[in-house]
Order: structure tokens, then sequence, then C-alpha cells
């Protein structure tokens, strides 16, 4: 069976494909970033200010053991692109 030009990916298309898996890592690593950074404002002593007394829930060692789980995820797809 013979293959036609149309049958395969040209290089160009692949590259574009790829172009726009990393613009789509990139934007989800700078959401994560701004997430991370909102996370760490009320796991630590900055939110103690408003709030009085400062004391670690339930919920929020979910929330800190979830972003821990999803970073070593993200890490594992940028290496993956790299």
């Amino acid at each position: 069976m013979a293959r036609t030009a149309g049958d395969t990916l040209d290089v160009f298309t692949m590259i574009d494909i790829f172009k726009y898996v990393i613009y789509g890592i990139a934007a989800a690593f700078f959401v994560y970033g701004i997430l991370l950074m909102v996370e760490g404002f009320f796991t630590t002593g900055a939110i103690k200010d408003l709030y009085g007394d400062f004391k670690i829930t339930t919920c929020g060692r979910c929330v800190s053991a979830w972003f821990i789980m999803l970073t070593y995820l993200f890490m594992l797809a940028w290496l993956g692109v790299t």
C-alpha cells in the first residue's frame, strides 16, 4: 500500500501543534503560580494579622497536599516538553 503526501503530518504542522501545547502549559503555569502565591499567603503567618489566631485546618492540609501533587504533575509535564 503506497502512501500519499496527505497521509502524514508535515514538519510545519507538527511544529505548530507543539507550539500551542507549549503555550497551553505556559499559561497553566502562570495561573498555577498565582494560585500557589495565594495559597502560600493563607498558609503562612501573613493571615494571622487579618484573622487573629493562626490555626491549621484539615481543609488547609488537604489544599496544600493537592498543590504538592499538582506541582509534581506539572513538573512531569514540563519534563515531557523539554
